[in-house]
């Protein structure tokens, strides 16, 4: 199905008389992508998290046990 860019409607609800289209899928496969992509990043970030707090508690461990 196209959807006109100007209104987002399909092309038979189209209220311009626009000649500009895409499709439906192609919108959806870019959608994916970038949610794809941000979910990678957040992955990747919660890692970076992760071992971060573990440094942190090692850190903290070997200033208690120093005390």
């Amino acid at each position: 199905e196209l959807i006109c860019v100007m209104c987002a409607q399909s092309t038979h609800a189209c209220h311009y008389n626009y000649k500009e289209f895409y499709s439906m899928d192609d919108q959806l496969d870019a959608e994916v992508k970038e949610n794809a992509e941000l979910i990678a990043f957040l992955l990747d970030e919660r890692g970076r998290m992760a071992l971060r707090k573990k440094q942190l508690e090692r850190s903290l461990n070997e200033a208690n046990n120093e005390i």
